[in-house]
């Protein structure tokens, strides 16, 4: 029911428990951003849904119908949510417009016509409102995968590159819907440079002995997953079976180390 209120404590407590399941069953790694986790499959995430965000939605969408609808007794429920927030007590209107503009959305209330306003100014309707929701929800997970450094290096330049499309970037993962959890948080892994290069250990898990962080074939550039798979000189010398080969039997000596 719209009307149920549910404290955002609670709806994030379930959202961190199915995440702790899927990082013990081995889908994601401990380290993987989780706005990954709630994009689409088509833009390079996982197509989980959360709790806490669909809660919202549904409130936000729920309050657009509650201002279409000309049925005189609905009138009755908009006087009693309108009262309710000026009185200061709980009201789907206080709630729906708080997270709508946490959408950067701004919700005009016109009875039988209400509307969603945009911060660039565009006007979408109630009956469009549900795209614009959504969009604007995965532009922030876009965002806030973009704003990290490390794991999210790689997808920001696939995102950002005019000269790629993101649905062929992606479209393995989205096409391939019976590919096996542990392929596809093993590719997860590259492309957040998770896997334990000698650059991934002194930066970010400092768990480097040494501190050395070039290259243990060409000794001349620092050993990240781009050099391993696309940069090293001593693996480009060579075919490109041997060199995929190699890319993937260093990458897997990085494992057994990083495992003792």
């Amino acid at each position: 029911m719209w009307t149920q209120h549910w404290p955002l404590s609670e709806l994030r407590d379930v959202d961190r428990a199915a995440r702790k399941i899927i990082v013990e069953n081995g889908g994601k790694h401990p380290a993987s951003l989780t706005s990954l986790l709630y994009l689409p499959r088509e833009k390079g995430g996982r197509g989980l849904r959360s709790v806490e965000h669909e809660y919202k939605i549904t409130k936000i969408k729920s309050l657009l119908k509650l201002y279409q609808n000309p049925d005189p007794t609905v009138e009755a429920v908009r006087e009693f949510e309108e009262h309710a927030m000026a009185s200061g007590h709980q009201s789907l209107v206080k709630e729906a417009a708080k997270y709508a503009e946490e959408l950067n959305i701004t919700l005009q209330l016109d009875t039988l016509n209400p509307v969603c306003v945009t911060t660039d100014g565009k006007v979408v309707t109630a009956a469009r409102a549900g795209n614009l929701l959504k969009q604007s929800q995965e532009k922030q997970f876009l965002e806030s995968a973009k704003d990290k450094k490390w794991q999210g290096k790689l997808f920001r330049i696939r995102w950002e590159d005019e000269s790629l499309s993101i649905a062929n970037c992606f479209a393995w993962l989205k096409g391939w819907a019976t590919c096996p959890t542990h392929t596809i948080a093993g590719m997860y892994e590259l492309y957040e440079q998770l896997l334990p290069t000698k650059l991934y250990t002194k930066e970010k898990t400092q768990t480097s002995t040494d501190g050395e962080v070039l290259c243990r074939l060409c000794g001349k550039v620092a050993e990240s997953v781009a050099h391993v798979l696309a940069g090293c000189s001593s693996l480009a010398q060579t075919k490109y079976l041997y060199r995929h080969n190699a890319a993937l039997k260093i990458l897997f000596l990085s494992s057994c180390e990083s495992m003792g």
